[in-house]
């Protein structure tokens, strides 16, 4: 009781401080949502379902398989690129290097909006590099 306790207030303390530094600092994009995805996920279940792994390390869902994905992923983070954009190339660098941090926490993965583009309208994609942060299936946050 008290250790959930103690990880409730560590988290309200990391999204206070990750507050701050919104308001303060200038801090990558995607180093922020690392902060805040961290908090996040902290505070659930991990899946310990194995996925298929792609040469970068980041599985890529299809509209074949995306909702079943997501569905039983307690929180998963949904990278959608298109894969010629510079911006989303850069994404990419930090996005892999991220999963492996987070790997066995929290399950991240992407969406290649040129090959998938009724999927990134089903999800209101407009811009790109977009995260979508997902529990269970819901939609929670994007980015």
């Amino acid at each position: 009781m008290r250790s959930g306790w103690l990880k409730e207030t560590i988290v309200r303390k990391i999204i206070r401080t990750a507050s701050a530094l919104i308001d303060g600092l200038l801090l990558t994009d995607l180093l922020l949502r690392t902060i805040l995805f961290s908090a996040y996920i902290a505070l659930q279940p991990h899946s310990s379902a194995m996925h298929t792994v792609s040469e970068d390390g980041i599985p890529k869902l299809t509209k074949d398989d995306f909702k079943e994905v997501v569905a039983k992923e307690p929180s998963a983070l949904i990278h959608f690129f298109e894969p010629w954009s510079g911006h989303c190339k850069s994404m990419e660098i930090e996005f892999v290097q991220v999963a492996a941090e987070l790997q066995g926490k929290a399950f991240l993965t992407a969406v290649d909006a040129t090959e998938e583009s009724k999927l990134s309208r089903k999800y209101n994609i407009e811009r790109f590099s977009t995260l979508k942060l997902f529990s269970n299936g819901m939609e929670l946050a994007f980015y």
